[in-house]
């Protein structure tokens, strides 16, 4: 089976306008919490295949990096969204828009993700996935020049 990456771009991009212009509006206003956070991620999955073949296609960084950061601007927004609304975050081991926006070198919009991402395990998170990603958002907000917190290293140890 061969992929025609342009039409694989051409689809992602017809997909973000589908959900941006009709289901977001949609979800908002007679969906879940669960809904909203199912769009967003397909959402960024989408901005993620742009990214992937737009650098394949055209060998042209700056669009790659771009829609990471698209991706990753609107998992913020979303987490930001839930916190307002008193709703239940996402998994912490969703992060493929956290690693992004690190790929991307966009290290403030990666500390807002962390800041905003859950920091206690999911019902349905495998606790090693858990441990994982609570320790690399602890990584990425870490000060420079401090210390790691021996405690999430202890707690974690077992786990991974």
């Amino acid at each position: 089976m061969q992929f025609e990456l342009n039409d694989l771009r051409e689809e992602a991009a017809d997909s973000i306008d589908i959900i941006f212009d009709d289901l977001f509006a949609e979800t908002l206003s007679e969906g879940t919490a669960e809904d909203l956070v199912e769009l967003v991620r397909e959402v960024c999955m989408h901005f993620h295949t742009l990214a992937t073949t737009t650098l394949l296609i055209d060998a042209n960084p700056q669009y790659f990096f771009y829609n990471l950061c698209c991706a990753a601007e609107n998992w913020r927004r979303l987490l930001a969204h839930l916190h307002a609304q008193g709703a239940s975050l996402p998994p912490a081991s969703h992060n493929t828009p956290l690693l992004g926006a690190v790929a991307a070198g966009q290290w403030e919009l990666a500390r807002a993700l962390c800041r905003l991402s859950a920091t206690v395990r999911g019902e349905e998170e495998y606790e090693d996935e858990f441990a994982w990603a609570h320790l690399l958002q602890e990584f990425i907000v870490l000060q420079v020049g401090a210390a790691f917190p021996e405690v999430l290293l202890t707690r974690y140890a077992s786990e991974l």
